[in-house]
C-alpha cells in the first residue's frame, strides 16, 4: 500500500508527500528494530533470571552437603584424638588405662570414612557450554564462578590423593579389629560398623599402626581447610546472586 502511494506522489511530483512517505517507512523500520532488540533484551534478562535462580539453588544444595563433611572430618580428628594418646602411653600408662571400647569402636568408624568435594553447579556447566556465562551483568560473579571452577578442580587433585592414602592406610588398623555393618539412622550414611572385637595391645606394638592414624587424621585436617574455603566461595557466590535476584 505504501509503495502504491509513493508510486503514485512520485507520479504526481508531490515530493513532500514522497519524503513524509519515506520518513514514515523509516521509522516503521527504526520502531521495529528497537521493538525487537528491547524484546530480545527482556527475553535475555528473563533467561538470566532462571539461570541465576537454578544456580542459587545449585549452590546453596552444594552448602547443605558441606555441612555434612564437616561432620566426618570433625569425628575424623576426635578419633584420632582419641586413640593416639593409647597408642603413645608407656606400657606401665596403658596398663592402668581403661580402654572405651564404645569410643575405640566410634574412632574407627569415623577413620574409615571418606569425602570427595561435591561437584560444581549443573547450571554453571550447562552455562559454560553453551556460552551463556557473558549473558551475565555482574563481572564480579562471572570472576567468583571461574575461581570456584578453577579452585574445585585442584581440589578433586588432591582429594584423590587423600583418597589413595587412605586406601593404604586404613587397611593397616582393620588388622587389628572386626566388625560388621549394622543400620542405623543416626549415622550421617545411615550405616556404621559395629565392633565385634579390637585388639588394642596388637595396634601399640605396631609402629605403622600410629603412622597410618596420623596420616589419616593429616588428611581429615587438610580435607576440613579445604571444605573451609570452598564453603567461604559458595557464600560470596551466593551474596552476589542474592544481590542479583533480590532473595
Amino acid at each position: 500500500m505504501i509503495l502504491r502511494r509513493v508510486t503514485q506522489h512520485v507520479k504526481d511530483q508531490n515530493w513532500f508527500a514522497v519524503a513524509l512517505d519515506f520518513i514514515i517507512v523509516v521509522l516503521g523500520v527504526f520502531v521495529g528494530i528497537q521493538l525487537g532488540n528491547w524484546n530480545d533484551a527482556r527475553l535475555q534478562a528473563q533467561q538470566q533470571h532462571v539461570y541465576l535462580e537454578r544456580m542459587q539453588a545449585d549452590f546453596a544444595s552444594i552448602d547443605e552437603r558441606l555441612s555434612e563433611h564437616f561432620v566426618v572430618y570433625d569425628e575424623m580428628i576426635a578419633g584420632a584424638a582419641y586413640l593416639l594418646p593409647l597408642l603413645r602411653m608407656s606400657d606401665e600408662d596403658f596398663a592402668d588405662a581403661t580402654v572405651d571400647v564404645a569410643q575405640v569402636s566410634r574412632a574407627l568408624n569415623a577413620l574409615s570414612q571418606q569425602r570427595v568435594p561435591p561437584q560444581t553447579s549443573a547450571t554453571y556447566l550447562e552455562m559454560l557450554s553453551g556460552g551463556q556465562l557473558s549473558a551475565l551483568r555482574n563481572s564480579d560473579l562471572r570472576d567468583r564462578l571461574a575461581a570456584y571452577d578453577r579452585a574445585l578442580d585442584i581440589m578433586r587433585d588432591i582429594s584423590r590423593m587423600s583418597i589413595d592414602t587412605h586406601i593404604r592406610q586404613f587397611p593397616v588398623l582393620q588388622r587389628y579389629f572386626s566388625a560388621q555393618v549394622v543400620f542405623d539412622d543416626s549415622a550421617l550414611s545411615g550405616i556404621r560398623k559395629e565392633l565385634l572385637s579390637v585388639d588394642v595391645a596388637g595396634m601399640r606394638r605396631d609402629p605403622y599402626a600410629e603412622v597410618a592414624i596420623e596420616l589419616l587424621e593429616t588428611n581429615a585436617y587438610n580435607s576440613l581447610a579445604q571444605r573451609r574455603l570452598q564453603r567461604d566461595s559458595i557464600r560470596d557466590i551466593l551474596a552476589l546472586i542474592e544481590a542479583e535476584t533480590g532473595r
